[in-house]
């Protein structure tokens, strides 16, 4: 999971011609960073992606055009349906700066991120509705992308990115079974934080949505930064194998931690997910 003290005065667009990201309903967007934006070569595409696993079904370039500033396209592979909408311009600030503040990368490895000229929005509008799936088909779409300039993507519901390093050490055969058998919460979520006083801190998980399951917040102190990742690693598993959201007033237990869930009471902006959140309290054992 990343880490980030959340900032309420965020950096002004560097251009004001730069199109907004659309956000539509809560399917998957990833936002790719290029140097300059790529060419749509469909054999060198399918040869790339069968480079990180075999493809069932041929690789196909669809539906391009240009609209304006936009280039658009449509990628099919194994059942998946890739929607492309290419900028020759860099994203706007606002809406990336968390996502790559909050990852959990060092600063030199997202640096060359801040220095991308070009963005391609990703929508998933494919048949699989199993998320980790989704964010695979993505990701190695993203990856067929590596030797044209790709410097990364950016997760903006999670709050996280993903540099071209990592995600080139990511896609390697022996990671694929890791990703799709427990979702690496690490990579794929995020964690924010936002400084309430000197003495009180708001963890608050992002991007547990896509599971199914509900954000978490806890009000702890700045030290205690892997204790909240335990909790909500803990919670999120707990949430998936109870098979529904934990709701306000209900109570759970981590090891030889006695929780209670709360509804969110304040900075909703902030600590609210698409799902909602429940902000954990503990509770001295009986």
């Amino acid at each position: 999971m990343s880490l980030f003290t959340w900032k309420r005065s965020k950096p002004k667009a560097e251009t004001a011609e730069a199109p907004p990201i659309l956000r539509g309903d809560h399917r998957l967007s990833l936002v790719f960073l290029f140097r300059a934006l790529p060419p749509l070569n469909q054999r060198a595409l399918q040869e790339r992606i069968e480079a990180i696993e075999p493809v069932r079904e041929r690789l196909q370039v669809l539906d391009t055009a240009k609209i304006d500033r936009a280039a658009l396209a449509r990628i099919t592979y194994d059942g998946h349906s890739l929607r492309l909408v290419g900028y020759d311009s860099p994203a706007p600030i606002e809406s990336i700066y968390e996502a790559i503040e909050c990852a959990r990368w060092d600063d030199e490895v997202k640096q060359p991120l801040h220095g991308h000229r070009s963005h391609v929005l990703c929508h998933y509008e494919g048949e699989s509705d199993d998320p980790a799936e989704q964010m695979l088909a993505c990701w190695k779409l993203a990856g067929a992308f590596l030797d044209d300039g790709l410097l990364g993507i950016v997760d903006r519901d999670a709050w996280t990115c993903t540099p071209a390093g990592p995600l080139r050490q990511l896609l390697a055969p022996a990671q694929l079974a890791r990703l799709r058998a427990e979702p690496p919460l690490g990579v794929w979520t995020g964690v924010a934080k936002l400084l309430k006083d000197d003495d009180e801190v708001w963890f608050c998980s992002k991007g547990f949505h896509r599971w199914g399951v509900v954000d978490f917040a806890w009000l702890g102190r700045p030290s205690e930064e892997e204790e909240a990742f335990a909790l909500f690693n803990g919670l999120f598993k707990l949430a998936r194998a109870a098979g529904g959201a934990l709701e306000p007033g209900h109570a759970a237990r981590l090891g030889e931690a006695h929780l209670r869930l709360t509804a969110v009471t304040e900075y909703p902006d902030f600590l609210e997910g698409p799902l909602g959140t429940r902000v954990v309290e503990r509770l001295r054992a009986h």
